[in-house]
């Protein structure tokens, strides 16, 4: 019976939620994709996606390759609130889902997936994190969009790239392909926060010239504090998520 109520009262949240939310948002401007890249280039800022998996943790929950953390759960929130107050300021863009969170909640009506995965992220966001602020666009790593964004390191004009992911054939790739020199600097493929200070250190020993090089982070929500950290050191960094293993969907064709 206590499971039934239990049940229950997620779905009561989950629907006040989405009815809360479903205007979208009102405030905050989303750039493009290219718009993003050209202010990421032009402006040589570091990036940070955040998705619903980073919500989830900032609203206390774990998620399936991170575990809960109150410090992670903290900075996430700080990254955010750091870029509203002063986004002229800080060395880096905020990424934000534009297409789930701008638009009405109409998308979500016709799938229980959605309307668990968005309802809370629209509801936070409008609650906390819909400013007059400009957002980056976390649908930029997207599929079919790598003509776009390969742009961020081909027309940056580093000789080094740092590449952070769980796996190093992902960074083998990276080089042959684009053939800039890169390092690699491995994470565990699950709860890589506990790990964050190391990781940090490890990216830090192979930029030696911060003027030179870039790196490239796939890692979770540790990747968004590592980026953040790395440009409150000068140090370029982009959080790509796993656009080299598991790329983002097209996400605009879920919301039509």
């Amino acid at each position: 019976m206590s499971i039934s109520i239990f049940k229950v009262n997620l779905y009561i949240k989950m629907f006040y939620q989405y009815y809360k939310s479903y205007n979208g948002s009102r405030n905050a401007i989303f750039w493009t994709p290219k718009e993003t890249v050209l202010n990421i280039i032009n402006e040589k800022k570091s990036f940070i996606r955040f998705g619903d998996g980073e919500f989830d943790i900032i609203e206390g929950k774990s998620i399936h390759y991170q575990d809960y953390a109150e410090n992670l759960a903290y900075k996430l929130n700080q990254i955010i609130q750091e870029y509203i107050e002063g986004e002229e300021k800080v060395n880096y863009i905020v990424g934000m889902p534009d297409i789930f969170i701008k638009s009405t909640g109409r998308f979500m009506i016709r799938s229980r997936l959605l309307l668990s995965c968005w309802s809370h992220t629209r509801y936070y966001f409008n609650k906390y994190y819909d400013k007059k602020v400009h957002y980056g666009n976390t649908g930029l790593f997207s599929v079919g969009l790598e003509e776009l964004y390969e742009h961020i390191w081909q027309d940056a004009h580093v000789h080094k790239i740092v590449f952070v992911h769980n796996n190093i054939k992902y960074a083998e790739e990276f080089e042959q392909k684009y053939q800039i020199k890169t390092a690699f600097v491995e994470i565990p493929s699950t709860n890589a926060f506990k790990d964050e200070n190391k990781i940090l250190h490890k990216i830090l020993e192979l930029v030696l010239d911060q003027n030179d090089t870039m790196v490239l982070i796939s890692a979770g929500p540790c990747g968004k504090v590592l980026a953040y950290d790395l440009s409150k050191r000068g140090i370029w960094s982009i959080d790509t998520g796993h656009c080299w293993d598991e790329p983002l969907n097209d996400y605009r064709e879920m919301t039509k």
